[in-house]
């Protein structure tokens, strides 16, 4: 079976829609709290890697994916000697405070990798100084590529909903709120 490998703007833009009903089916489950929306958020980014070929670590997915590696959830490839020979999507979610944000924020910036995809919770008087804080850190990091695709997907707790920026490269290429 031949696997397709789409651009990190078409899985960005499959990842968008995704967030974009996740609120919904939440809500229609009655789920509450963070660690449940952890676990869906993860589960749908994750089933996408194994749509398109690629293994997935992700802790708390017994017998689906291999355990949690580095990141909340990461999209890989191993040779056929089990040689890790690419990574192509890393996820971090941090539902606390700015400074927890910062922290695991700044991890993306270590993997090599096409995709990074940052996942946190804000109120809507601080979304946009908080957006603008993570671009700032984008174009602070050094070693940034113009290869890889940014996503900072937003739940805003007072609308209920996710705002969504996407940095390609060198810049902020689409900005998506529901």
């Amino acid at each position: 079976m031949e696997t397709t490998h789409p651009s990190p703007a078409e899985i960005a833009k499959a990842i968008i829609k995704s967030f974009d009903s996740l609120p919904e089916r939440l809500r229609a489950k009655n789920t509450k709290g963070d660690g449940a929306w952890t676990v869906q958020l993860k589960d749908d980014i994750g089933t996408l890697g194994e749509k398109h070929g690629w293994a997935v670590c992700a802790g708390g997915f017994k017998d689906r994916f291999d355990g949690g590696w580095l990141y909340d959830l990461v999209w890989y490839r191993n040779n056929e000697k089990g040689h890790l020979v690419e990574v192509y999507l890393v996820l971090e979610s941090e539902w606390g405070n700015n400074t927890h944000i910062k922290y695991d924020f700044e991890k993306l910036h270590l993997a090599k990798s096409a995709l990074k995809v940052m996942v946190f919770q804000t109120r809507s008087w601080k979304i946009e100084k908080l957006f603008e804080f993570l671009v700032e850190g984008i174009r602070a990091w050094p070693k940034q590529s113009t290869d890889e695709t940014y996503l900072l997907i937003a739940y805003n707790i007072d609308t209920g909903n996710f705002d969504i920026r996407q940095f390609d490269g060198c810049g902020l290429s689409s900005k998506s709120s529901q």
